[in-house]
């Protein structure tokens, strides 16, 4: 199924594939090309590249929040152990 916005579920499932990074690209492609369809003059090549800089540092910042929660973890579990 094409990745969307347009409901709750479909909107989950997207930020999902953005989080594991499956395919993210072809849904900011999408996105990219929603907008520039919609507006094919000046206006359409301004919303194109805000629509990429949104998935981009969006995948970027999910990325690092969830690196540094996995770490945390590890950092967690490796103290409770200390203690023991």
């Amino acid at each position: 199924p094409h990745a969307n916005f347009d409901s709750f579920s479909a909107a989950y499932v997207s930020a999902f594939q953005m989080l594991t990074g499956d395919k993210w690209e072809t849904l900011m492609y999408s996105g990219m090309q929603s907008t520039w369809y919609g507006n094919q003059n000046a206006g359409g090549v301004i919303l194109t590249s805000i629509v990429a800089i949104f998935f981009v540092a969006t995948f970027v910042i999910l990325n690092y929040l969830f690196a540094n929660l996995f770490i945390s973890i590890l950092l967690n579990s490796r103290a409770v152990n200390e203690e023991e």
